[in-house]
Parts: C-alpha cells; structure tokens; sequence
C-alpha cells in the first residue's frame, strides 16, 4: 500500500514535473500541484496518505522557491473532505480483505478482523458524510492555471481549522496535542490482542 500510494502521490508528481519542466522554465509556465488537508494535520490509520501528501507540499514549497528566479509559478491547491465526489470508496471496497490476506500471523492475531473491519466502517462514515459537490476544487484549480497573480496556496473547504491544528501542533508539546488523535484513534476499534488483555 505504502509503495503504490507513493508512486502515485509522490513519483508519478515528480516525474510529470520533471518530463515537462524544460519547456515549462523556457516558456514561463506555470505548475499546479494537488495537496490535501490530510498533507497539514495526520490522520490516525492514515500514513500512507498523510505522509505522500505531506511530500507533495515540501516538493511544491521547495520548486517554486527554485523556479522563482526563472518566473515560474508553482502553485498548490489543498482540497478537504471531497472524498464523496470521487470514486475512492468503490475503489477501497475489498481494501480490508486485501490487507487482511497480506497481514502475518503475528499481525493477524494482535489486531484481528473486526479492527480491521471497523476502521473500515468508520472510513466509510467519513467518506459519506463528505461534501458531493467537487466545483469549489475546480474553481481553485482553474484560478490556479489561469489567474494572472495565483495564490501560492488555495486551501478549499473548511481548511482553516486544520491549518489552526496544525499550528497548535508544532507550538505546543506532543504529550499534550496527541491526546486528540489517540482519542480519535482509540474510540473506532481496540485490537485483538489488548481487547484480550483487558478481559482477562
């Protein structure tokens, strides 16, 4: 999961980039790249994800300080919670069977099928309770490429309170902004294996 997240997110990004960027620096272009809110704050259960999207906001900050001199504009556009306007549900529905049958035995008996299956359910929550509408990302991509002074960041939907998150997040000492996220992380499913634990 973590490769092919990767070599979408990351890889495949840098490898249009790289293909087009000659002509693009020649002829002033323009480069607009898709972040996520999930690029600003973690999400529990979500690393791979997180992390390529997190890439991709480093990858754009660092090429469109690198192609200032030559007056490219590098521009990212940060969509929240869109996800009910793709298909990513469809095409994460056998996503728990398939990591079931790649888990290990050891993997398999610490955190058993119902945590898997309830990060699942609680994904789908999220997935549906999503805004359908898509066209505000539209509208931020097509100011992206076509504005004459773009921003250097469209941040769609309710971002502010993530960038708020995020900020909070690196003012202040993790023991005390971890508690958000464990508690989010701990209320969906608790594993096999300290389930058992705290029975017996």
């Amino acid at each position: 999961m973590f490769q092919k997240v990767a070599d979408v997110n990351i890889y495949g990004m840098i490898r249009v980039t790289k293909a087009f960027l000659p002509m693009i620096r020649r002829n002033k272009g323009r480069i607009v790249n898709i972040g996520s809110d999930a690029g600003i704050v973690t999400i529990p259960n979500n690393a791979p994800y997180c992390m390529t999207k997190r890439a991709v906001e480093c990858y754009t900050d660092a090429l469109r300080y690198e192609m200032h001199k030559w007056n490219v504009k590098v521009v990212l556009v940060e969509p929240g919670h869109y996800g009910c306007s793709t298909a990513i549900y469809q095409y994460l529905k056998g996503y728990p069977d398939q990591l079931w049958q790649a888990m290990d035995e050891t993997c398999r008996a610490d955190y058993g099928r119902d945590y898997i299956d309830a990060w699942q359910e609680d994904f789908k929550a999220e997935i549906t309770s999503c805004d359908v509408d898509a066209s505000p990302v539209v509208d931020a991509m097509v100011d992206a490429v076509t504005s004459r002074h773009p921003k250097h960041r469209y941040l769609v939907g309710d971002l502010l309170r993530t960038y708020l998150d995020a900020y909070w997040s690196r003012m202040l000492p993790s023991w005390l902004t971890d508690r958000q996220h464990v508690k989010i992380a701990d209320s969906v499913a608790i594993p096999a294996a300290l389930a058992k634990s705290k029975s017996s």
